[in-house]
């Protein structure tokens, strides 16, 4: 099964692409998503909100995955799946799954 990639970010889009040039993989992602392409900041679920409606996707099709459990909880609220990386124990998230690294996530996928 494949998967179409998004990447989004709480930065401006041309700084993320760049980054992500930077690091071999821009053309891995469907679409990147900054502020400035939703005109939104990520500072609520409505930021997720305005990602699903600029792409074109289904909440509930999408898998969120980020480094913070707020971001989570904003994700699932507008009708995503979350995965919280991080090395500590997460006390309460709405994530499916806590990984401690990013290269968990195709244990995830295949499940």
């Amino acid at each position: 099964m494949g998967y179409r990639l998004y990447m989004a970010s709480g930065t401006e889009t041309a700084d993320l692409d760049a980054s992500l040039r930077a690091a071999g993989i821009r053309e891995s992602f469907t679409q990147t998503h900054g502020t400035d392409i939703v005109d939104t900041w990520k500072g609520s679920r409505y930021f997720y909100d305005a990602i699903f409606a600029h792409s074109g996707e289904s909440p509930s099709n999408v898998l969120i995955v980020d480094n913070d459990p707020t971001s989570i909880q904003w994700a699932s609220q507008a009708g995503a799946i979350g995965v919280l990386i991080s090395d500590e124990l997460a006390e309460s998230t709405e994530a499916v799954s806590v990984l401690k690294s990013l290269t968990e996530l195709p244990g995830v996928l295949a499940r």
